[in-house]
C-alpha cells in the first residue's frame, strides 16, 4: 500500500513554493471577503480568499488572517491549499448588517484588507434577488474586467430604485461569474454608489457550464431561511430560478430577453414609472419603489 503524504505536509510544502515563487516576481497579496446572509444567531463561516496581485491570481495558502467586528479581533484562521480562510462564528442575535475586517500579512508580500458583510436578517426580513450584468451593470462582464468602472455606467435609473429598495429590503447581487473576478465586482460597486447589499459569486468554474442551475440553487437556499420579495435579471434563467419559488420577477436592462412572460423594462426608469401609474400587474410590494 503506498504511503499517504500528510495533508500538513503538502500546505508546508506549497506554502514554501508559494512564498519563493512570489519573493522572485514581486506580487502582492490581495484578498476578498465572502458576504454571508444568516438568521439571527446562526452558526456561519467568514470566507476570505487570499490571492497574489491583481494580474495573476494564484491562492496564497499557509497565511493567517485575522478577523475584526468594530476594532476588535473575533478570531484567526489559516488559509487552506486553496488560498481560503474559514472563521467559524455565531452571528449576532440582533438583525442588522455587520462589516467584518479580514486581514492577512507577510514579511515578504505586504498586508492586504478587505470587508465582509455578515447580514443578520429574520425571516421575516424581506430580501431582493437581483442579478448583476446589465441587469445593475450596463456592460458585459468583459467590459467590468477591463475597463475602469467609471467607463462602464449603471444601467439607468438603477442607483436611485435599488437605493429606494434597501430602505425596506435588503439587496443581494447575484453575480454569476467566478468569485477569481470578485475585486472588480466590488470596485464597480463602490465607484457608482449602489446600495451596499450582499454580493455573492460562483464557485470555481461551474458557472460556465450550468450558469442556470447555480443561480435557481442561490434562490432556493436563500428561499429556505429568508422571506424573498421578488427577483430581477435579464433572462430565462433568472425568471426560472424565481417562478421556481412562486416569486415576482421582473426582466429590466437594455438587452432583457423578449418572450418571457413577465413584466419587462428596458431600465430601472421604466420600471419606477410603471410602479407610479399603477399598472405593475399583482405585486403589492411594489410601492418599496417610491
Amino acid at each position: 500500500m503506498a504511503r499517504r503524504t500528510p495533508y500538513r505536509t503538502l500546505l508546508t510544502v506549497s506554502t514554501v513554493l508559494f512564498v519563493l515563487a512570489l519573493a522572485r516576481s514581486g506580487r502582492a497579496l490581495e484578498t476578498l471577503g465572502f458576504d454571508t446572509l444568516v438568521p439571527p444567531g446562526a452558526v456561519t463561516a467568514l470566507g476570505v480568499q487570499v490571492w497574489t496581485g491583481p494580474l495573476l491570481r494564484l491562492p496564497a495558502p499557509g497565511l493567517e488572517v485575522t478577523y475584526r467586528l468594530g476594532g476588535q479581533v473575533i478570531g484567526r484562521a489559516q488559509t487552506d491549499i486553496n488560498g481560503l480562510a474559514l472563521l467559524n462564528v455565531q452571528a449576532p442575535s440582533t438583525p442588522g448588517d455587520y462589516r467584518v475586517e479580514g486581514e492577512v500579512s507577510s514579511p515578504i508580500l505586504g498586508t492586504s484588507r478587505t470587508t465582509l458583510l455578515l447580514s443578520v436578517r429574520a425571516r421575516a426580513q424581506r430580501v431582493v434577488i437581483v442579478d448583476f450584468e446589465r441587469t445593475v451593470a450596463n456592460g458585459s462582464f468583459t467590459e467590468i474586467l477591463l475597463q475602469p468602472p467609471a467607463q462602464v455606467p449603471p444601467v439607468r435609473g438603477a442607483v436611485a430604485a435599488l437605493t429606494d429598495i434597501a430602505q425596506d429590503a435588503l439587496v443581494v447581487y447575484l453575480v454569476g461569474h467566478d468569485f477569481v473576478f470578485g475585486p472588480e465586482v466590488r470596485a464597480w460597486l463602490a465607484h457608482w454608489n449602489l446600495p451596499r447589499g450582499v454580493t455573492i459569486f460562483g464557485k470555481e468554474y461551474v458557472f460556465w457550464f450550468s450558469r442556470s442551475a447555480y443561480k435557481a440553487a442561490i434562490y432556493r437556499t436563500i428561499g429556505l431561511q429568508h422571506t424573498i420579495a421578488a427577483g430581477f435579471g435579464e433572462d430565462a434563467g433568472d425568471r426560472d430560478a424565481a417562478q421556481a419559488l412562486g416569486l415576482p420577477f421582473f426582466a429590466i436592462g437594455p438587452r432583457a430577453q423578449p418572450g418571457l412572460g413577465v413584466p419587462t423594462f428596458t431600465d430601472w426608469d421604466a420600471l419606477r414609472a410603471a410602479n407610479a401609474a399603477g399598472t405593475l400587474p399583482g405585486l403589492s410590494w411594489a410601492q418599496a419603489l417610491r
